[in-house]
């Protein structure tokens, strides 16, 4: 690789991990905070985010965590908090990020989870000048670039073929 990328897992609190990070993912995470944890958390976050940086969640949404109460109790969490755009709206305020991104996607069952990218946006300029403003998406909104879907497939699918061997996925 190219040496700029590197993964930290771990605990957050004051100096841990140190730096500033680009993209700071919370899968899964941000509904097993208690609330009264959570203004601890925002400030590391706010301290670990670089300045162009990205958070992004993943959370059950408030309907899906109410169905398994009602459907599967036995799935849920000891801590299993209803993460609504409000409470998305109130972590992006106190970590000095906009709420960039909002989408609620079936993984089991429709609009079961949400999806959001928080951050600042720091390139502001007309769309006239700037072509590539004009594409959106996720990927964009993370890394600040654009990039073809078919580009991307077709990286992801020579390194598939490049690893297994071009028999295990023939085009």
């Amino acid at each position: 690789g190219s040496g700029q990328i590197s993964f930290r897992a771990g605990t957050l609190d004051h100096g841990n991990p140190p730096g500033k990070f680009d993209l700071i993912i919370l899968m899964d995470v941000y509904e097993h905070i208690d609330r009264g944890d959570r203004g601890l958390v925002h400030a590391v976050l706010k301290g670990l985010r670089s300045l162009r940086g990205r958070i992004m969640l993943s959370v059950p949404t408030p309907r899906h965590l109410q169905w398994l109460q009602a459907s599967h109790p036995n799935e849920i969490q000891p801590i299993d908090e209803h993460i609504s755009i409000e409470t998305i709206s109130i972590l992006a305020q106190e970590t000095g990020t906009e709420v960039l991104f909002y989408q609620e996607v079936g993984i089991w069952h429709e609009g079961d989870y949400a999806h959001a990218v928080l951050g600042k946006q720091t390139d502001w300029r007309p769309v006239a000048q700037n072509p590539q403003s004009r594409k959106t998406g996720l990927l964009s909104l993370l890394f600040g670039k654009s990039r073809r879907a078919n580009h991307a497939r077709a990286e992801r699918l020579r390194l598939v073929q490049s690893r297994l061997g071009k028999e295990a996925y023939p085009q």
